[in-house]
């Protein structure tokens, strides 16, 4: 939609980063001097502009950014805007589409659109810009616009031109200095004059050292420029609000701890199996169906819900939160385009929240796994704009992650914790089929991940922390090592079988079956009653929103009887 004037936003700025390289005398520091020059400096000198740009001051300090004059309007650059202002905007090159998520709505401007001036524009003056394929430096975006959208103010001077931006608010100092003031370029006497008052003139006192005080002068003069300690009467301190107030995201929440298990299905929605599932799990209060499966590009889905299934899961007193997720197909999906591309991306978002309103499902659970590292910030995009309109309709939005690590730093997780209602880990494939031997899911393993998960930026009120009903035997040892999935009726089984070779490990928190089977070794890290009560104490020593687990049909009976006991003492 189409840009609109004056429009509330939300805050998301934080201090516009600078590069504090001085290249002019006038935010140089100097002892005072014992000369006093009455000079006026010549201000084209002091704000040098060149090439169509013009000099930055952030909160007082000359910025190694520059802006674009266009049309008697100030740009930034794209780059500068992501990296130094607003991370939040989003640019989709081929659309020519920037694209900014709040709380509650998608704020798009496409190029032409104006906002005093056009939002964005291609700098065609740059000639190595315009043969760069990267948008962050051929694509302009309007200062005035990114400032509504940012926890900053602008002042833009001419005659000569600059740019003061102040993003400090709070508590600030205020000087009042006294008639006849000179504020000179740098701190002493031997300093040219920028600017002399003529009546007591309020200022914004910077910083104070040596006897020289940094002030801005705002109002129709913008000269950042230094007076002495007699020139100031008198300092006050005043509050000042930031400019907007974030809109916060309405988490919705179940009002009892989660207790969720996926139903993993490929062909058939699940229904024929899923009265059966339920009877033992006592104490389930979500499922998850694994029914939505991304199968193209442009936010196609191949969709295997099911209202009779919904209707009866309804019937056992369970939300069903139905998984969307991208690995159920043959297909390989190019994310550039799928979050890249603005129709792409809606096209997804509505697919997904239009099956889930058809067949009365109550939430859609994320899963969005392999992601390469280029696809970060289009799919922090894309779960922006999806839970916005999962919200809008009245669905919980919950969001799969792999447990902390170093290749996985772009899915964001503190920005999802500020936009899902639950945020899941899944605390399991510690070891997995072409690893090395070992557990699925030891304490220490399930203990990093929730305690990493934290330290990332996730609240723990919003945790769910997800366990297996599965392990693995493995068969065979270092590089000739293989191993298959067994579920716990299998593994009971094994234990019945091998209960002569098996010890408690109390480091993993498992039974530990290791013997020899026709000259090859084999080894099992066993997940049963045992290990799921140790599981459960430590996750729910954590205080988390609570636990889901992989998946329904792996389980034995006794499985719920521990769980339901566990979760109902929270």
């Amino acid at each position: 939609m189409n840009v609109k004037r004056n429009r509330k936003i939300p805050v998301l700025i934080v201090l516009l980063a600078v590069v504090a390289v001085v290249c002019i005398s006038i935010f140089t520091q100097k002892d005072p001097e014992t000369e006093i020059v009455d000079d006026m400096a010549d201000l084209s000198e002091v704000y040098a502009s060149a090439d169509g740009t013009v000099p930055i001051i952030a909160n007082g300090t000359l910025s190694g950014v520059r802006g674009i004059v266009h049309d008697r309007y100030i740009y930034l650059k794209l780059g500068v805007v992501l990296e130094d202002v607003n991370s939040g905007f989003f640019w989709d090159d081929s659309e020519h589409c920037l694209s900014y998520a709040t709380a509650d709505e998608v704020i798009r401007a496409y190029e032409g659109d104006t906002y005093e001036g056009a939002a964005v524009f291609f700098d065609s003056s740059d000639t190595d810009a315009k043969k760069s394929a990267d948008a962050a430096s051929r694509i302009c975006v309007s200062l005035n616009y990114v400032a509504q959208f940012s926890n900053m103010a602008v002042n833009i001077y001419s005659d000569p031109g600059r740019v003061f931006l102040r993003s400090k608010f709070g508590d600030l100092k205020m000087a009042e200095l006294k008639p006849g003031t000179a504020v000179r370029v740098g701190a002493g006497g031997a300093e040219k004059i920028l600017y002399r008052t003529e009546s007591a003139q309020e200022a914004w006192l910077i910083s104070t050292a040596d006897g020289w005080n940094k002030v801005f002068l705002g109002g129709e003069i913008g000269h950042v420029g230094y007076v002495t300690d007699a020139d100031i009467e008198t300092v006050k301190t005043v509050h000042e609000d930031e400019p907007y107030t974030e809109p916060v995201y309405e988490r919705k929440s179940l009002g009892k701890p989660v207790c969720m298990a996926w139903h993993q299905v490929f062909n058939e929605s699940g229904m024929d199996e899923l009265a059966e599932l339920l009877e033992a799990a006592d104490g389930l209060n979500v499922i998850s169906p694994t029914w939505f499966s991304v199968v193209s590009s442009t936010g196609t889905i191949d969709s295997r819900a099911d209202e009779d299934y919904v209707k009866l899961a309804h019937e056992y007193g369970l939300q069903v939160w139905a998984l969307a997720e991208n690995f159920n197909t043959s297909v390989k999906l190019d994310y550039s385009q799928l979050f890249g591309k603005t129709s792409n991306r809606t096209r997804l978002v509505d697919n997904l929240v239009s099956e889930a309103v058809r067949f009365g499902i109550d939430g859609i659970n994320l899963d969005f796994e392999g992601l390469p590292s280029d696809a970060g910030s289009g799919y922090l995009q894309f779960i922006k704009e999806l839970a916005i309109a999962c919200h809008k309709n009245d669905l919980f939005f919950s969001i799969d992650n792999y447990v902390p690590s170093a290749w996985t730093g772009h899915y964001h997780r503190a920005e999802q914790a500020k936009i899902a209602d639950y945020f899941v880990v899944m605390a399991y494939d510690e070891h997995y089929a072409g690893s090395d031997a070992g557990s699925t899911a030891s304490l220490p393993f399930i203990k990093s991940g929730i305690e990493n998960t934290v330290n990332a930026g996730v609240p723990v009120e919003m945790l769910v922390v997800g366990m297996p009903f599965y392990s693995r035997i493995w068969r065979g040892e270092d590089a000739a090592v293989t191993s298959e999935t067994m579920n716990m009726a299998a593994m009971h089984d094994a234990k019945k079988q091998y209960k002569d070779f098996m010890v408690w490990d109390e480091e993993s928190g498992q039974n530990y079956i290791e013997i020899e089977v026709e000259g090859v070794l084999n080894r099992i890290w066993v997940e049963d009653v045992k290990s799921l009560e140790a599981k459960l104490d430590l996750i729910l020593s954590y205080d988390v929103a609570g636990i889901s687990c992989w998946k329904l049909g792996m389980e034995i009976p006794e499985a719920w009887e521990v769980i339901h006991e566990a979760m109902s003492e929270r």
